[in-house]
């Protein structure tokens, strides 16, 4: 069911048990949920998605936009980023994905409240 849940840990270099104290579990249920013996509850769930930021579609390998169409009001800077994108292996494209969540809650909490 955690189809990204592996990628996800070893990409932040986190351990087994690290995660597990964070969500709230024991190390041998994150073990379970990485070799599908076992699927966490909803609330589990939801404090994996919190803690990597992913939304629990992504964490569970459930893409609706698959097989959606580039649209077409983007700029040539971001269509020749969509392009780039798609040539990496599927280990660069999570490595750019959580980059770029990383980058996106750096800017969200630096953002000045708006008045």
């Amino acid at each position: 069911m955690l189809a990204n849940l592996k990628a996800l840990r070893t990409a932040q270099g986190l351990s087994q048990r690290a995660l597990a104290d964070f969500v709230k579990v024991s190390q041998q249920s994150i073990n379970q949920y990485e070799n599908r013996d076992t699927e966490p509850d909803i609330a589990v769930l939801t404090r994996i998605a919190d803690y990597f930021g992913v939304s629990i579609d992504y964490l569970v390998g459930h893409d609706p936009a698959a097989g959606e169409l580039i649209p077409t009001n983007l700029t040539d800077a971001e269509l020749r980023l969509i392009l780039n994108f798609r040539q990496l292996d599927d280990d660069q494209q999570l490595s750019m994905n959580l980059l770029v969540m990383q980058m996106t809650k750096d800017n969200k909490r630096n953002a000045k409240p708006q008045e």
